[in-house]
C-alpha cells in the first residue's frame, strides 16, 4: 500500500488530482492508516488504469464515474458506446481544424502587411468559424 504522495509518484498524477478523483468518487484509497492518510494498492491502481483509458478517448469524468459506478460494464455496453464516443471526438477535431485554419489565414494576412484591427478581426474569425454552415445553408 502506498500513501497518496508515494501513489502519486508512481502514476504520474498530483496529490491535487488524487484529492479531486476521491472527491468525485471515481477513486477512493482503499484503506487509510492510523493517522488518516490515504493509502493505495493494486485495485486502486487498476481503477486508474480505467480511468485513464477512458480519459485518453475522450470520456469527461462525470461520464466515466457512471461508468465505474454501473456494476455490470460489459464489453457490449461499452462496445455501443464507442460510436458515440468517436462522433465526439470527431467533432472536437472539426473545431480544431477550423480554428488552425483560422489562425492561419489571419496569419498569412498580417504577413502580407495587410493591416487588421479587432473590428476587422473578430468578424473574419467568425465568418472563418462558421464557413461550413454557410456554405451548407447557400446550398439549400
Amino acid at each position: 500500500m502506498y500513501t497518496i504522495g508515494k501513489f502519486g509518484e508512481k502514476t504520474g498524477l498530483s496529490r491535487r488530482t488524487l484529492r479531486f478523483y476521491e472527491e468525485l468518487g471515481i477513486l477512493l484509497p482503499g484503506e487509510r492508516n492510523e493517522s488518516g492518510h490515504r493509502l493505495y494498492g493494486l485495485k486502486e491502481l487498476a481503477i486508474l488504469q480505467r480511468i485513464q483509458s477512458l480519459k485518453f478517448i475522450g470520456y469527461s469524468l462525470q461520464e466515466i464515474k457512471k461508468i465505474l459506478s454501473t456494476e455490470e460494464i460489459t464489453l457490449e455496453t461499452f462496445t455501443k458506446s464507442l460510436p458515440i464516443q468517436r462522433k465526439i471526438l470527431v467533432h472536437k477535431r472539426e473545431e480544431l481544424d477550423r480554428a488552425i485554419s483560422a489562425i492561419d489565414r489571419v496569419h498569412h494576412l498580417l504577413q502580407n502587411d495587410i493591416p487588421l484591427d479587432w473590428n476587422a478581426l473578430i468578424p473574419l474569425l467568425y465568418s472563418i468559424e462558421f464557413e461550413d454552415e454557410q456554405m451548407d445553408w447557400i446550398k439549400e
